[in-house]
């Protein structure tokens, strides 16, 4: 039987109730009494324990935790929220030849944010690789290539501004959301480990910071061996670069069986998925809903090679508020795409 807290109402009928069957009569509800104010005091501290308890009740199990008791029931199996994550990358600056680039040189974007350099650099044939990684934690650390930087704290011979080069600054990463934690408790506690089941490997991906899901791949390349693909859907862009990959790589060669004969964790290859909509009504609102509808769809169902069915897209839209109808010109079936590839949501076109 559920327990069920009583309201401050019933309470203080309960014990005006009691009063009175204890031979206080009717005092007890006469307005500005003594008994009166009583039983909203015995009520008032009556309703504050009942609320502890359903406090406490809600505290046994994960799925209902609060986060501090979320966080210590997790720390019992060795699972931890995943912290925040600084970015890091290379920028490419000019000067003249010789000229050394000291270590923790600050380097700040056009929004603020600031960098340090974690190596020395020197000028060569009129340019240098800097490495920086970002000051503080976080996805807003990460920056596309052909981002500029301006040098905060000028150097002889140095160019006053720096460019990321093509790998972009990566890896910055928001702390894990306390819903994300959850997940990946009551996941462990489905799916205990199993000493290097396919599984395993996807909980073992979701243990770096910032992965959000994985999918193992069994015997991809060949018997004995085992692949796996995941995404990042907190940030900017969920396709993991190559220094994203190498970072699952290497961490799970350290968790899964040495008599695997390869393992290789790989990005997913985005497949842009275009549609041609015609929605009924067509307003601006509906047109943001069916949009938010299909990117949810994509996040729940996209996988590397995975099928998404045309009946699940019409479904998407259909759910959007405010669509009372609409024409599906694009796709025309189901969204099929080969192994390795991603599906997501591409242009959409309203007709």
């Amino acid at each position: 039987m559920p327990f069920d807290r009583p309201s401050m109402a019933t309470i203080i009928e309960r014990v005006t109730t009691d009063l009175e069957s204890r031979g206080f009569g009717t005092e007890t509800r006469v307005r500005r009494s003594v008994l009166y104010v009583l039983t909203r005091v015995i009520a008032g501290g009556a309703h504050g324990l009942y609320g502890f308890i359903a406090w406490v009740s809600r505290q046994f199990l994960p799925d209902t935790q609060d986060e501090e008791n979320l966080r210590r029931y997790a720390s019992q199996y060795g699972i931890v929220q995943a912290p925040a994550t600084k970015a890091a990358g290379q920028v490419r600056v000019s000067g003249t030849n010789g000229v050394v680039i000291p270590l923790g040189l600050r380097l700040v974007r056009a929004d603020g944010h600031e960098y340090l350099t974690t190596a020395e650099a020197t000028i060569a044939a009129g340019f240098a690789a800097l490495d920086i990684e970002s000051v503080t934690a976080g996805l807003l650390g990460n920056a596309d290539a052909g981002v500029v930087l301006s040098i905060a704290s000028q150097v002889a011979g140095l160019s006053a501004t720096a460019v990321v080069e093509a790998g972009a600054i990566t890896g910055g990463g928001d702390q894990e959301t306390i819903d994300a934690l959850r997940a990946r408790v009551l996941d462990f506690k489905r799916r205990r480990p199993h000493g290097g089941a396919a599984h395993d490997y996807e909980v073992w991906a979701k243990q770096v910071p910032g992965v959000t899901r994985a999918w193992p791949q069994p015997m991809l390349n060949g018997i004995g061996t085992m692949g796996l693909f995941f995404v990042r859907d907190g940030d900017a862009d969920p396709i993991p670069s190559p220094a994203e990959v190498a970072v699952v790589q290497a961490y799970i060669d350290e968790l899964r069986p040495v008599t695997v004969k390869d393992f290789t964790v790989y990005a997913p290859v985005p497949l842009d998925v275009p549609m041609s909509i015609r929605l009924r009504p067509d307003t601006t609102a509906g047109r943001a809903a069916v949009l938010a509808q299909l990117q949810d769809l994509f996040t729940r169902e996209a996988q590397p090679g995975g099928t998404i069915p045309l009946t699940h897209v019409a479904e998407a839209i259909s759910l959007a508020a405010g669509e009372y109808d609409h024409d599906l010109e694009e796709p025309l079936g189901d969204i099929v795409p080969a192994a390795g590839y991603m599906p997501r949501l591409g242009t959409v076109t309203w007709l």
